[in-house]
């Protein structure tokens, strides 16, 4: 995924946020579920090293780098690590099987995977305010209360949740379906590169989200103050930059509701698209053929 290292920037320090508090909670577990715990942090790692060089990721990297907003990055990221690394390491660790037939049973293993997981919301609460993960937005999550600054990803903790539950179902396919394993998951990276793809072809996002700026909204004056009579010279000035004002409020607006369109549609899609890889592996292509076609004919998440 040959994306430049800023883009992973946002993902990086809120999931140093993530493992620092699951292995805080790790902590108070006995020895075998500590152990079990530590290797499933210690393979996502090493999973995350990879995304730089790993082939199988560049078209997603590709789609990945129409998003110049801080905020979608973190959502590509997060998505990616919880729908499609998430599923695999935890197959490769199922409880009762292999080299952890003797650590903790499947019933145990999923109470701690589900107790785990406030840990991604907790580090939204204290990255929130960190200008390389939110960009400007930032400053104004700095001040605001914890429980408001949960709102700050506009839906990427509700998605990274719902995922994050789907991934301990498709973990149980993959690890007690070895002979369709190898499959789902090529199927499950199509599913997250053509979840972006479509939600970013959705309908013409503005240029904040994924094309270069577009000035032409703030119009220019028919005529120039040097040809309006003096008198007139203050009014227009002050109009001018009321407008100026207002144009930039309602772009602010738009910018904030996009945002929350395309974390909801992007998280949805993924959870959808995963679900249909690993549920109905013959007919997938199938599948995102008439999710096309939804879309092409109007259809809207």
């Amino acid at each position: 995924m040959m994306l430049p290292p800023t883009f992973f920037t946002p993902f990086d320090i809120t999931y140093q946020v993530v493992t620092d508090r699951m292995r805080a909670v790790a902590s108070e577990l006995n020895a075998d579920e500590q152990d079990w715990v530590a290797t499933l942090i210690n393979e996502f790692q090493a999973e995350r090293a990879l995304w730089h060089n790993k082939q199988e990721l560049t078209g997603y990297g590709n789609s990945c780098t129409r998003l110049r907003v801080r905020l979608l990055q973190l959502a590509a990221c997060a998505y990616l690590h919880v729908a499609y690394d998430l599923p695999r390491l935890i197959a490769d660790n199922w409880p009762g099987l292999d080299e952890w037939s003797e650590g903790p049973n499947e019933f145990r293993a999923e109470q701690l995977y589900f107790r785990l997981g406030s840990a991604f919301p907790y580090a939204v609460t204290t990255v929130a305010g960190d200008r390389k993960v939110l960009g400007l937005p930032s400053f104004v999550w700095r001040i605001a209360p914890g429980g408001l600054r949960l709102s700050a990803t506009y839906g990427v903790s509700h998605w990274v949740g719902h995922l994050r539950m789907a991934a301990w179902i498709h973990a149980r396919r993959l690890a007690h379906e070895p002979h369709l394993r190898e499959r789902r998951e090529q199927l499950m990276l199509i599913a997250m590169t053509a979840a972006l793809a479509h939600v970013s072809n959705l309908r013409p996002w503005t240029a904040g989200l994924l094309y270069p700026p577009n000035l032409g909204a703030m119009a220019v004056l028919p005529l120039s103050l040097a040809e309006l009579d003096q008198a007139w010279v203050g009014a227009a000035a002050a109009s001018m930059m009321l407008l100026s004002a207002g144009t930039l409020i309602a772009l602010g607006f738009r910018r904030e509701l996009e945002l929350r369109s395309f974390v909801d549609a992007f998280g949805q899609r993924v959870y959808e698209y995963t679900a249909a890889a690993i549920e109905l592996p013959e007919g997938f292509f199938d599948y995102l053929r008439r999710r096309e076609t939804e879309d092409a004919e109007g259809y809207r998440i």
